[in-house]
């Protein structure tokens, strides 16, 4: 305490201790800043932002610019706001750097680009909801030019992705790349991932020509409309890679090129080695459910283990695990249902021991809802043992672990909250100048004991609005006890045209009071 005497300092010194505090303030601390209003441009806006600090989109418009980060920075969308920016491109190289991207909509690219310097990155891409078509969605990587690097970290989670092929061009929407030495960890999780025509394209792309690469891919869906060649690819050319496949669902897989499946693991060059688990995963209406090769000739390994898993309604195989390449990929407790049976010689070694060949009884797959009803033969048939400590929930947030823990991404638990249920709809296009209706029916699984809502809007899919289809967005609610249906009505713009069916997507998203069975419905213009 001062003295009697000093009392005078009082104020002169809480004023001098308040400046104290903001010079030495963080960069983290500043306000953000706001574009529009920041600079005349978003780029000018970047760079004008303190290292550290946060730039908010405050607009719902799209940006036409190729925004460089080369700083610490979060750029995020403002609260209520829907931006979109041609691209976000966060670039480190000598100095370390923490970059965020975050609520971005639309036809947007997001990259994290490590370059030589011996700088390290770590990269987190969140909550955005786009829609693009020739580059990647979003991606982290090295950069093109030999040198020393750091580390890569990158965080690609919570993400609704909606991914078209770009004429004779397909690109994958999620990549993480490694081409030089240096560490690379990247955690890709509860991401969703539609794919319309992508043909050759991998939904996920995982590929390492160095390690270590550690990749923890967990709590995704990735679908098919049209079809993709992969859904997670994960190949080595040389290094250590360790991998965990957790809790995934993979559905609408096509042949188009190469060696295709839900899930393709290639140890392919000299001394690669990849160590993969695969645990939790529902793989659905596939031509091919996994397949995993190593070469052996060249010093390449694959080890790990494939168990836990559902592998239904593949018109090609489940999985294909050669002895000879792969003998240190174990396979066990895992579903097998409705695919061709392996060749009894010549062919890949005999499903390990603990496989079910029952029907998993799914809630209603057309859609997408591969939940398990009562019956399913993958409930409590899984092992316990070797369930993944880190998977301590399903895919719909349940506990993982009821009674033994079941087959696949979903645990059954006797009393679910109840399921929201979008179904498919169809309808005849009709004369030009007319409108036809699109009837897309909501349901719940089960009476709610407390209020549901969810947001709904439409996507393109080969149809195109307003040409083919009128765009829309709105809300559903139901009360506590109150478990009938509603339905959702787009309209439909005639023509004379001569032409194949066309098709929109209606998704679902922000649902509170119950989990989510199928997140989005196909119309189909007749």
């Amino acid at each position: 305490m001062l003295p009697r005497s000093d009392l005078s300092l009082r104020p002169r010194l809480t004023t001098l201790l308040a400046l104290a505090a903001t010079l030495t303030a963080p960069a983290s601390m500043a306000a953000p800043l706001t574009f529009p209003g920041c600079g005349a441009t978003l780029q000018a806006c970047v760079d004008a932002a303190a290292s550290g600090g946060t730039v908010e989109l405050a607009t719902d418009s799209w940006i036409n610019e190729a925004v460089t980060v080369t700083k610490s920075l979060t750029v995020q969308a403002a609260a209520g706001r829907r931006p979109g920016v041609r691209s976000l491109v966060a670039v480190a190289s000598v100095a370390d750097m923490r970059v965020e991207f975050a609520g971005l909509h639309g036809d947007t690219s997001l990259a994290g680009i490590l370059a030589p310097g011996g700088g390290s990155l770590d990269f987190t891409a969140t909550r955005n909801q786009l829609e693009t078509s020739a580059n990647a969605a979003i991606e982290a990587r090295h950069s093109s030019q030999p040198g020393t690097y750091g580390a890569l970290t990158a965080h690609i989670t919570d993400n609704t992705i909606i991914h078209r092929r770009n004429g004779s061009w397909c690109g994958s929407p999620m990549k993480v790349l490694a081409s030089y030495p240096g560490p690379i960890s990247a955690t890709i999780a509860r991401n969703s991932v539609t794919a319309v025509n992508l043909t050759e394209c991998a939904l996920v792309e995982l590929y390492a020509t160095t390690g270590p690469f550690h990749v923890l891919a967990q709590h995704n869906t990735l679908r098919g409309t049209g079809g993709f060649n992969n859904g997670i690819s994960l190949r080595s050319q040389g290094g250590a890679v360790t991998a965990a496949v957790l809790n995934n669902v993979i559905s609408g897989q096509k042949n188009f090129a190469g060696g295709p499946a839900a899930i393709t693991l290639y140890a392919e060059a000299d001394n690669a080695h990849i160590d993969a688990q695969v645990l939790h995963n529902t793989i659905v209406g596939n031509e091919v459910g996994l397949n995993a090769s190593a070469r052996t000739d060249l010093g390449a390994r694959l080890t790990g283990r494939l168990a836990n898993n559902i592998f239904a309604h593949h018109t090609r195989h489940a999985f294909w695990l050669d002895g000879d390449e792969v003998p240190d990929f174990l396979d066990s407790y895992n579903l097998v249902f409705d695919a061709p049976p392996l060749p009894p010689t010549g062919g890949p070694r005999p499903y390990g021991p603990g496989t079910r060949t029952g029907d998993p009884q799914f809630g209603d797959p057309e859609p997408g809802d591969f939940s398990l009803l009562p019956g399913s033969d993958a409930i409590d048939y899984g092992s316990d043992t070797l369930a993944d400590a880190r998977v301590t929930q399903d895919l719909l947030g349940q506990p993982r672990r009821v009674r033994t823990v079941d087959m696949g991404a979903y645990e059954f638990q006797g009393t679910p909250l109840p399921q929201v249920r979008i179904a498919n709809a169809s309808a005849i296009e009709g004369p030009a100048g007319g409108t036809r209706q699109l009837h897309f029916t909501v349901t719940l699984s089960a009476t709610p004991t407390a209020p549901v809502s969810l947001h709904w809007r439409t996507a393109n899919g080969t149809a195109n609005a307003p040409a083919d289809y009128t765009s829309d967005l709105g809300t559903l609610t139901w009360l506590a006890g109150d478990n009938s249906a509603r339905t959702i009505s787009i309209g439909v713009q005639g023509d004379d045209d001569t032409e194949p069916n066309e098709t929109l997507l209606l998704l679902l998203e922000n649902v509170t009071g119950a989990t989510v069975a199928t997140a989005q419905a196909i119309g189909t213009i007749v």
